[in-house]
């Protein structure tokens, strides 16, 4: 089961944000060129970077949480023992699960509402934009529930000595 979970993961994480970043840059060369060799830019091609650049940049997030990459201010953290950050680390994990989770349900039925607007010029339903916005809270609650556990565990193994 855990395998699965992490292939699907993977994939997601990964496998299509790599996809979106390939449209992405495809649609900017062809932007480029259409604009500036054929004197006509394409709206299409518009309209095809700023999807994939959205669903890029919030399941990159996602991959950069589970990677512990992510941008943190911690400069008065780093000062505190390594139990404070532990324990700090858990509350502020637990508080992003708590408001994602709540928040969950509304953003999803407020993504499947928008398929009756459309892009203006694809005319794809904006339910395809949003959708990865839910994706994205799905993937961040489930990554923090994992490093909740590991600092959870790693509070224990200190106890132990």
């Amino acid at each position: 089961m855990r395998r699965v979970y992490r292939i699907l993961i993977d994939f997601i994480e990964v496998h299509l944000s790599v996809i979106f970043f390939v449209i992405l840059f495809a649609s900017m060369i062809g932007q480029v060129f259409m604009r500036y060799v054929l004197n006509n830019p394409s709206p299409e091609l518009y309209e095809i970077m700023s999807y994939s650049f959205v669903w890029v940049t919030l399941l990159s997030a996602a991959y950069a949480k589970r990677l512990n990459k992510h941008i943190r201010f911690n400069i008065v953290l780093e000062k505190l023992p390594l139990k404070a950050q532990l324990i700090i680390e858990i509350i502020f994990d637990a508080l992003v699960i708590f408001t994602f989770a709540i928040s969950l349900y509304p953003v999803i039925s407020q993504a499947f509402w928008y398929k009756i607007i459309k892009s203006q010029v694809l005319q794809i339903p904006w339910t395809y934009l949003i959708i990865c916005l839910p994706m994205f809270m799905i993937l961040i609650i489930l990554h923090n529930i994992e490093s909740i556990v590991k600092n959870i565990n790693r509070l224990k193994q200190r106890e132990e000595k």
